[in-house]
């Protein structure tokens, strides 16, 4: 009973975002990152017809609106593709590619390109639109981003590969999942401090929160479950097993990823219009 109940709620976290904004209009755009070809594309969310695709640097990956819609922004990473486990020696890395690409919506176009670190991933907005909070996974580190200019206002040190990020909606914790040694931060970005360190085990990739924040759910990619997390005492709750899952350390796509056009894509950005 716990494992369907848990599986309806983070359900519905995962889709507020699109229900949400068809809510209060009823014509939004959707970026997507796609990681592979370097470039975003733009959905016409009542359609689904793809109106527009630009190049924006090499490897796009976490793509996030500011709250208000004016700008988007999207991590850029020089380092190669290579599967978890795999040495980093194989390819070199192109570290003048490594970024936060600021996207104007409205021109569908790249604007501009912040340094914020090494081999940007995942990353997260603040509620108020003010700082970006960035999984650098080469650093280990979490960096903390001012989007009015693109200068750094610190980092905190996390563990091996950060991924995903995520700001609980009550408190203003900052989550962050490292795949490495299975392990989820829960940072105070005001004081620059991680508050605890929560083991999930099975290469945490993502975290979610409940619209309360009282609960994160984080997917653990090889251990094909869901951890829960109380927020509260930051302690884990539960795992949800996935039935359709098979534990692999290398499976053959990532639960996270969307496929459009024949394109391999990541995460999107609903934006009104």
């Amino acid at each position: 009973m716990l494992s369907r109940c848990c599986s309806a709620i983070l359900g519905s976290v995962l889709v507020s975002a699109a229900l949400s904004v068809s809510a209060e209009s009823q014509h939004y755009d959707v970026f997507v990152s796609n990681e592979r070809s370097g470039d975003v594309t733009v959905i016409d969310g009542t359609s689904d017809a793809v109106v527009a695709t630009f190049p924006v640097g090499k490897r796009p990956r976490g793509i996030h609106a500011t709250p208000d819609g004016k700008r988007i922004f999207v991590t850029l990473s020089g380092s190669p593709r290579m599967a978890p486990g795999v040495e980093t020696e194989r390819a070199p890395s192109d570290k003048a590619a490594d970024g936060l690409g600021v996207i104007d919506p409205s021109a569908r176009k790249l604007i501009d390109r912040w340094h914020v670190g090494s081999d940007p991933e995942q990353f997260a907005i603040s509620k108020d639109g003010k700082f970006a909070f960035i999984a650098n996974e080469d650093d280990a580190s979490a960096a903390i981003v001012d989007l009015s200019s693109g200068q750094s206002r610190g980092k905190v040190k996390v563990s091996e590969e950060p991924e995903g990020v995520g700001v609980n909606p009550a408190n203003d914790e900052v989550y962050v999942t490292c795949e490495e040694k299975g392990e989820v931060f829960a940072i105070a970005p005001d004081e620059q401090r991680v508050l605890a360190k929560i083991d999930t085990g099975g290469r945490p990739r993502s975290v979610a929160f409940l619209p309360g924040g009282s609960r994160a759910y984080v997917a653990c990619e090889s251990g094909g479950y869901v951890a829960v997390i109380d927020t509260a005492l930051h302690k884990l709750f539960a795992k949800i097993k996935s039935p359709t899952c098979k534990s692999s350390r290398t499976p053959p796509a990532k639960p996270e990823l969307i496929k459009k056009s024949g394109r391999s894509a990541s995460r999107s950005s609903f934006i009104r219009s």
